[in-house]
């Protein structure tokens, strides 16, 4: 779907730990992080392909099973983020893990 966006993803991580299941997308520049990230229609259909999949139910049902703390509900919620890889470059010295952390 971002590279339907003219975009090319560098590369994608993800992460399914039972209390903060996230993908992180990496696209080569700031602009277009930026561009991407502020396309709430972009934004909608990747969650509607975890939806449809069951992918987002599986995380609430786990977090309401086992780990439900009300103060951290946002966190049931699957986490999607568009990352460049200009800003891991600059700021984290070209280094992913420190950039996730």
């Amino acid at each position: 779907m971002v590279e339907e966006h003219g975009v090319p993803v560098t590369n994608v991580f993800a992460f399914g730990h039972t209390y903060d299941s996230a993908f992180w997308i990496a696209v080569p520049t700031d602009a277009e992080r930026d561009r991407l990230a502020n396309d709430k229609d972009l934004l909608a259909r990747m969650r509607a392909v975890f939806a449809d999949t069951g992918y987002q139910a599986l995380i609430e049902d786990i977090w309401d099973r086992d780990i439900h703390l009300p103060a951290l509900d946002y966190l049931k919620t699957l986490g999607i983020a568009i990352e460049s890889e200009e800003t891991v470059a600059r700021d984290h010295g070209g280094n992913w893990y420190y950039a996730m952390k």
